[in-house]
């Protein structure tokens, strides 16, 4: 089984991210934290789901790199999700920017590649990935 790295820290900036993503949308919205190896959140309004979301931080800022990564299993997660209500993508940068983007919007060009430097009893450092423009991210 692969080695887990997300820590505390990153659990508690993703739920932040999707605090201002929910308010961002006027409001009204409530999250719920999906099971590890799913998408991070489903959207409800009352017992209605309205979304489904996926939370990557990031340790650079915004704007540092002209593309973002999306890994072609997470964007085959989001494809499964999508059938059920809209699927969203959303990064967190260090400077604190969020953006994101409908799965609709999560079109770039499919390569090999991932972190510089693996990590140890990391699995995915370097796997089958989409470099995604930031022009097609809304920022909140």
């Amino acid at each position: 089984m692969a080695k887990i790295f997300e820590t505390e820290q990153n659990r508690n900036k993703e739920v932040k991210t999707i605090q201002c993503f929910c308010a961002a949308q006027g409001g009204g919205l409530d999250y719920i934290k999906l099971p590890r190896f799913e998408l991070d959140f489903m959207l409800i309004n009352e017992s209605k789901i309205i979304a489904f979301a996926e939370v990557k931080n990031y340790t650079c800022n915004y704007g540092d790199f002209k593309t973002v990564i999306l890994s072609k299993q997470k964007k085959e997660k989001l494809q499964k999700y999508n059938r059920l209500a809209p699927a969203y993508m959303l990064y967190n940068f260090a400077c604190g920017a969020i953006i994101y983007a409908h799965l609709d919007q999560l079109t770039g060009k499919l390569e090999y590649g991932g972190r510089n430097e693996s990590r140890q009893g990391a699995a995915n450092d370097k796997e089958l990935i989409y470099k995604i423009s930031l022009s097609k991210f809304k920022i909140i």
